[in-house]
This record gives C-alpha cells, structure tokens and sequence, in this order.
C-alpha cells in the first residue's frame, strides 16, 4: 500500500510541476514580453523623434522669418529704386546691386525653409506610423493578456484539484517515508522526480542497474522504510 501511495503522491507531485512549467512557459507569455520590449522601444524613437520635430520648428520659424525680413528688405529696394527720386547713377548702381543680393538670398532662404518643410512632412509621417505600431501593439498586449489570463486560471484552476488530492493523500503515507520523500523533492538536480519504479532490474529515474543484493531488499523493506538508489538517491519502489 505505501509503494501505491508513494507512487500515487509522485504523479500528483509531477503533473503540479507540469503544470506549473506550462503556466510560467505560456508562448504568449513570451509573445507579450517581446511587444512589450517592441513598445518601449517604439516609445524612444517617439521621443527623439519629437525632439527632431521640436528641432526642425525652430529651424522652420528662423528661416520663415529671413524670409520675411529679406522680402521686406527686398520690397523697401525696389520702391526706392523705382521711385524716381534716386538720380545719381551710383546710388541706382548700388540699389540694383542690393537689390539683386537680396533676391538671391531671399530665394536661398526659401530653399533652406522649402527644405525644411519637407524633413518635416517626412518626420510627421514617420511619427504616425509609429503611432499606428503603438496602437497595434496596445491591442495585441490585451488580446495577449486575456489569453494569459485564461489560459493561468484554467491551470490554476487544475493544480487546486491536484493540490486537495495531494493533502488527502499525503497524511496515509508513514511520516518516515514522506519525509524522505520531501527532502529529495527539494534537491534541484532531481527535477522534482524522487519516487520510481524498478524495471528490468534498473532505476526508473537514472536509468542505473542496481545491484541484486539492493533489488531483494525492496521486497523486505517495512513500509515506514525507504529503500534509495545508490547512484541518484531516489526511492526506489518496486
């Protein structure tokens, strides 16, 4: 009877595990922590990208206004040159001349601004399609969530059962052998699996034949004993 218990404990025990590794290992668990890493670092893109758009409207409004001081400049020019009450050639000569100069860099200024205008377009489309990202991963992270959600209750819900078995069971074991047995389940190398069957005269948890002088006691052995495998430490049962 205790072997039956013990072994009986063990599957409980082992599908707890299971169930546990499943819970922690959901692939939409991982599907979630990799949007997550995908929107913080859309977030910083954002982020410096509202910095070049901060940057490029400043550049913007500089050269708007150049563009309006050389327009102003260039129309106080032309009303003086063309007003006739300038006669001296070389002051005409000179007008002509910065009025020329004006033009020409009026018509740069307008360049730098026509330029600039279009990084911002460009910025701006860029920044939504950023923001289109963030909202297809804000529904994509709840869709996951549920999903997570579900799927934890769901084992939760599976691993209570296992659990309230466990209690009922554990009590009819010697108090010896579940003491053995609750150590080993804490030794990490064992994974958990610490009570196995004997088959073909070899530990059904290393795989190791044992000795025939260890496989006759396992039939002698009082039930408030254990009987361990001399290369991994598991209770062996028969």
């Amino acid at each position: 009877m205790t072997n039956l218990l013990l072994l009986e404990l063990q599957r409980l025990d082992s599908r707890v595990d299971e169930l546990r590794a499943r819970r922690t290992g959901l692939p939409e668990r991982t599907r979630l922590r990799e949007g997550e890493e995908a929107m913080a670092s859309i977030v910083r893109e954002r982020a410096e990208a509202a910095d070049r758009q901060a940057t490029l409207a400043r550049e913007e409004r500089q050269v708007a206004g150049s563009v309006d001081d050389l327009e102003a400049r260039t129309r106080e020019v032309e009303s003086t040159l063309y007003s006739g009450r300038v006669t001296a050639i070389r002051e005409l000569e000179a007008l002509q001349l910065e009025l020329r100069e004006c033009q020409r860099r009026q018509g740069e200024r307008e360049d730098e601004e026509l330029l600039v205008m279009e990084q911002q377009e460009q910025l701006d489309g860029e920044i939504a399609a950023m923001e289109a990202r963030q909202e297809l991963l804000r529904i994509q992270a709840s869709e996951l969530r549920a999903v997570i959600e579900a799927a934890e209750s769901q084992i939760d819900t599976e691993i209570g059962h296992l659990v309230a078995q466990r209690s009922a069971l554990a009590p009819q074991l010697p108090a010896a052998v579940l003491a053995v047995y609750e150590k080993l389940r804490s030794f990490p190398r064992l994974g958990g699996k610490v009570a196995v069957s004997v088959a073909g005269g070899a530990c059904g948890g290393c795989k190791m034949i044992i000795p025939t002088i260890l496989t006759s006691r396992l039939h002698r052995t009082p039930p408030d004993q254990t009987v361990q495998c001399q290369h991994c430490q598991r209770i062996l049962v028969p």
